[in-house]
């Protein structure tokens, strides 16, 4: 969805396979560290485990050049979020959240002081894709039952990189 913006696509994940980032035209990061002093923009959206809890810290946060836009998607916790206001109420960069430490939002959170771009969590399909979801479903039942191999099936490998 973002190729039409230009510019390069790039990403950091533990444990997710050349193969992958090579299927998607992504390029592969070796760090957290090469991924976000290259960026301008960076969506979090890493699983929370204890090795990604607290990741996304102050000295992470200062390697975003100067303007960056840091978005988090993927869970609160994966980010130190009091320095994370720090570093948005310098300036130097900009922030938008869909998660946060508390959910929801309690309305005396120094967040809301921010100038910053702040969404309810609302994670999951909307409801016109409902039908898409159960086609999907259907879709993988049908070819179950046929002897082929399911799509987007959730590998214990898979499931390990998720929250």
């Amino acid at each position: 969805m973002l190729r039409p913006f230009g510019g390069t696509i790039q990403a950091y994940s533990e444990g997710l396979p050349q193969e992958f980032y090579d299927k998607h035209g992504v390029r592969r990061c070796d760090s957290l560290e090469e991924l976000f002093s290259t960026s301008e923009i960076v969506v979090e959206c890493e699983a929370l485990n204890p090795r990604t809890n607290g990741i996304v810290n102050r000295k992470m946060l200062r390697l975003l050049p100067e303007g960056a836009l840091f978005i988090n998607v993927g869970r609160a916790a994966v980010t130190n979020e009091n320095e994370l206001m720090e570093e948005a109420r310098s300036g130097r960069i900009q922030i938008a959240l869909d998660v946060y430490t508390q959910e929801p939002l309690p309305s005396a959170s120094p967040l809301l002081e921010l100038d910053a771009v702040l969404t309810p969590h609302i994670a999951g399909p909307t409801i016109d894709r409902f039908p898409a979801c159960g086609q999907w479903a259907f879709h993988n039942l049908k070819r179950y039952f046929e002897g082929k191999p399911v799509e987007s099936r959730v590998t214990l490998e898979v499931y390990d990189r998720s929250t």
